[in-house]
């Protein structure tokens, strides 16, 4: 899968390595998703964000750009979590943890996403 297009928020873009600020909206959240390479770090910068970690089984991923069989998840990782960071605070993700991200708020908030290092892929979970 190719890596994510340049945005304006984009930091720093390299084959194994993308650093951008997001923005979430009012109750906005990402997809709930994985990745099998890259890790990805979380820093707040305004507001409050939810890191939530999913349980899901190999059965419940759809690979995003291909046919490609999911490799399994380890069971170690297959457990549920969430984290709530503020401004200045942080939280990794490794490689096969479902995860998505989310804005509880009523105001628009901004986090720095570090996604490295590796090959970038992103795989929904249901």
């Amino acid at each position: 899968m190719p890596i994510p297009p340049l945005t304006p928020d984009t930091i720093l873009q390299t084959q194994d390595a993308l650093v951008r600020v997001m923005r979430l909206g009012p109750r906005e959240s990402s997809p709930q998703h994985f990745h099998t390479e890259i890790t990805d770090t979380m820093v707040g910068l305004t507001g409050t964000i939810v890191v939530t970690m999913h349980a899901v089984t190999t059965s419940d991923a759809i690979a995003a750009s291909d046919d490609q069989p999911v490799p399994p998840m380890p069971k170690e990782r297959a457990t549920e979590a969430a984290v709530s960071l503020a401004p200045g605070e942080r939280h990794t993700v490794p490689p096969f943890t479902s995860h998505s991200v989310s804005n509880p708020g009523d105001e628009p908030v901004e986090y720095l996403l570090i996604q490295g290092v590796g090959k970038y892929d992103f795989i929904l979970t249901v």
